[in-house]
This record gives structure tokens, sequence and C-alpha cells, in this order.
């Protein structure tokens, strides 16, 4: 089956929006204990801990739009992620997994 490039846009059309286009903001306040104790782990390991808001989606604002307190966390830079030439160095990962481990055995207990 062949199809056009006037079928393919009329299908787009008529398609219902992306996930994400649905999506609504996410905040965690930062006195959160979910964010505190990521900050104290962050810290620990790497020193630098700054909490910020950032311009893009995750799956994480399903979670915060059911009334769960979400924080989003990761090795590398988004401005590395979802290209041609994305990559994480090892060195990222392996401090990532630190800071989970901090805070899973030391932050979390504080949550309840």
């Amino acid at each position: 089956m062949t199809v056009t490039s006037k079928q393919l846009a009329a299908n787009c059309r008529n398609a219902p929006p992306p996930r994400w286009q649905n999506s609504q903001p996410l905040e965690t306040p930062t006195d959160h204990l979910l964010v505190q104790g990521m900050r104290t782990a962050t810290a620990d390991v790497a020193g630098d801990a700054e909490v910020v808001g950032v311009p893009y989606n995750t799956d994480a604002s399903h979670f915060s739009a059911a009334g769960i307190p979400c924080v989003v966390f990761g090795p590398a830079d988004i401005a590395q992620a979802h290209s041609v030439t994305e990559f994480v160095a090892i060195e990222q990962v392996e401090a990532a997994v630190e800071i989970l481990k901090r805070f899973l055995l030391e932050g979390a207990g504080s949550l309840g």
C-alpha cells in the first residue's frame, strides 16, 4: 500500500494530540521531604544540589496529577538527550547510582 503525503497529512490532522500535550505542569514544593532528601543526597555526592524547574515534559506530571509527589532526576544534561549524538558519561551514571543509593538508604526513611 502506498500512502501519499496528502493522505498522511489528513491522518495527522485527525489524530488525537500526543499524550504530552495533555500533561499538566509538575511542581513539588521545595520543602517537601522528597525534594529535600534528593537534594541532600545529591549535595553529598556531587557537591551541587540546586533545585530548579525545567521547561520540558516527563511522565512524572501524570503521577503528580494523581497526587503523588515527584522529582525529576537523572544523569547528564537534557541538551544531550534525544538526539543523534545522545550520550551519558559513565562517571555521570555512577554518580547518579550513588545519589539514588544514598537517598534510598538515608533519605527515604524520613518519608514515612
